[in-house]
């Protein structure tokens, strides 16, 4: 798979990172292409996040932009709901011919059932869904959240 998806995601994992960051390397190995690309997403977010990728393949074009754009959504989540101080940590792992992502913060949590699924959830859900995976949400009061989920590669 390469083209427009690759090409784009490849500009902006090398997009001019914020002052005081320095790319020194600007090759991308192709199996950690959606990792390079939420990285340097990661450089401007509006909280402190930590990617670690495991990814060692490529995978289809559906797959990437799933995991890609639910970890952004996600992350969106964490900066809007959580307090002040959170950070998040973005895993991407696969093994047995699937993919899996895990975006975690230690925020203050929530009660599933006291609150309404907003439209970030539902995003993700559906992402995950039409690819063909499975996402699974923990999360409690007082102890932050983990979004994940397993994807067919």
């Amino acid at each position: 798979m390469t083209g427009s998806f690759t090409r784009s995601i490849a500009d902006g994992a090398l997009a001019a990172p914020r002052p005081g960051v320095e790319i020194r390397d600007r090759r991308l190995s192709a199996a950690r292409i959606v990792g390079a690309a939420l990285r340097s997403v990661s450089l401007r977010a509006a909280i402190p996040v930590v990617i670690d990728d495991h990814w060692r393949h490529r995978h289809s074009q559906e797959i990437e932009l799933a995991v890609y754009f639910s970890c952004l959504e996600a992350l969106q989540n964490a900066a809007k709901h959580a307090w002040p101080g959170v950070t998040a940590t973005i895993h991407l792992t696969e093994q047995d011919g699937r993919v899996r992502f895990v975006v975690a913060d230690n925020g203050v949590g929530f009660h599933p059932e006291s609150v309404e699924r907003g439209a970030g959830i539902n995003n993700i859900a559906d992402r995950v869904s039409a690819a063909g995976g499975v996402l699974a949400i923990d999360t409690a009061e007082g102890r932050g959240t983990r979004v994940s989920a397993v994807l067919p590669s």
